[in-house]
């Protein structure tokens, strides 16, 4: 279909700027040539294929997973998370005799 209607519209051999109208089957067609056409963008570039790029110095290697399983430290605490008011420290209450200097 589509290139049966390239054809059709390349026949017309229309003009920049010239619009071609017709009724097929009962539907309005037209087609319309812009005065001026604008040029395509440029395609981006492509990106280079992994043959082109030089090897890996790393290509060789095998690829270790490493686990390592530390033993507990004698200095590791345990702390115990407990829900409710936060324990605070009493406030710190500063008179004036500690201000005076001495």
């Amino acid at each position: 279909m589509r290139s049966l209607l390239e054809e059709a519209v390349t026949e017309l051999n229309l003009a920049p700027g010239e619009t071609y109208r017709a009724t097929v089957k009962g539907v309005d067609v037209q087609i319309h040539r812009p005065a001026e056409v604008k040029p395509t963008p440029a395609a981006p570039p492509v990106p280079e294929s992994p043959a082109d790029e030089e090897p890996s110095q790393f290509a060789d290697m095998v690829m270790l997973n490493v686990i390592v399983n530390m033993p507990p430290s004698p200095n590791a605490i345990t702390v115990t998370a407990r829900c409710g008011e936060p324990i605070l420290p009493s406030p710190i209450v500063i008179d004036e005799s500690d201000l005076a200097p001495e």
